[in-house]
């Protein structure tokens, strides 16, 4: 095989790395062996990481690799080895180069007045692993010392009304609104694709 390109199907890498059984000979891995020269080259343990840098910000990185092996994988010296596959190293490491875009949340609407003191939704971390968005319909009374009272969720994934209320009972209103019905909407964003509404 030397001098050869080697290709590996996933579910074999998985286990080889993953699954091994006790009777497995230390240096017949050919994956265990090219993992070992990823650790020389990059650190210890390199996928319980990302292998680019991901910038925080809208900001983008430096698109130039900032080693020998970053440069290599930049070029595409390593998208052979992955057949066919559409997530080759190059494109994986280009697309890396960009902010993943931020979740936002809006008051799109508060009819017929909108609180003096607004407290934003803090948006569920569980919902935006299991990718929720949408809007939130609430309606709610305006007390007479200008707090909310009578809260209420009208329709919207369930997944985001505990947000919605927690933020609600921090929300001020003039106190001349008072006895007041406010129909609003709150609108959770996660900036993908298909997130229109």
């Amino acid at each position: 095989m030397h001098g050869q390109t080697r290709v590996v199907r996933a579910d074999i890498l998985d286990r080889d790395i993953f699954e091994e059984h006790p009777k497995t000979p230390q240096y017949t891995s050919w994956t265990r062996t090219l993992f070992e020269k990823l650790d020389q080259a990059t650190g210890d343990r390199p996928w319980d990481k990302p292998i680019f840098p991901v910038p925080e910000t809208a900001r983008a990185v430096s698109p130039t690799p900032q080693s020998a092996a970053m440069k290599a994988i930049a070029d595409g010296k390593f998208d052979g080895i992955f057949g066919d596959a559409p997530d080759r190293p190059s494109v994986l490491y280009l697309m890396a180069q960009n902010a993943p875009r931020q979740p936002f949340i809006e008051l799109t609407n508060s009819e017929p007045v909108r609180p003096a003191v607004y407290a934003e939704p803090v948006y569920p971390p569980i919902a935006k692993a299991a990718h929720v968005h949408g809007t939130v319909d609430f309606h709610l009374t305006v007390a007479e010392n200008g707090a909310v009272k009578d809260f209420a969720i009208d329709s919207g994934p369930k997944m985001l009304w505990q947000a919605v209320n927690i933020a609600a009972s921090n929300w001020k209103f003039s106190t001349d609104d008072s006895g007041k019905v406010v129909h609003g909407s709150i609108r959770f964003g996660l900036n993908c694709a298909g997130d229109s509404k």
